[in-house]
């Protein structure tokens, strides 16, 4: 699993590699992605409120999908580019049963796993 950042640009500014078990991985790869604190200010009060750029639990599900969904017989790897404004994540993978509209048209399990 690789980490990245990027400025807005797209000139690499940092990175690091994780190594299996990459659900252990997942906390370094989190501690790694700056989660700024952004202030908004509601609607009726005077009083700003802060809240991270990011939602940590969000994060920790997309990476665990990204680990879950990848294909790890093609020897890929999971990377996880951070820029100014979003995060990418992409992996050596797809979704086995193709389409989440076949999911609930079959309404069955699939009947292949990784």
């Amino acid at each position: 699993m690789t980490w990245v950042l990027r400025d807005a640009k797209k000139i690499d500014l940092d990175y690091a590699h994780f190594d299996p078990p990459f659900v252990v991985a997942v906390d370094n790869v989190l501690n790694r992605i700056r989660n700024l604190t952004v202030r908004v200010l509601p609607n009726n009060t005077l009083f700003p409120k802060e809240l991270s750029q990011y939602d940590s639990w969000v994060l920790r599900e997309a990476l665990h999908n990204a680990i879950a969904h990848q294909d790890f017989r093609l020897h890929g790897k999971i990377n996880v580019v951070e820029f100014p404004d979003r995060i990418l994540l992409s992996n050596a993978g797809s979704f086995l049963p193709g389409s989440v509209d076949r999911v609930i048209e079959d309404d069955t399990p699939p009947e292949v796993y990784r």
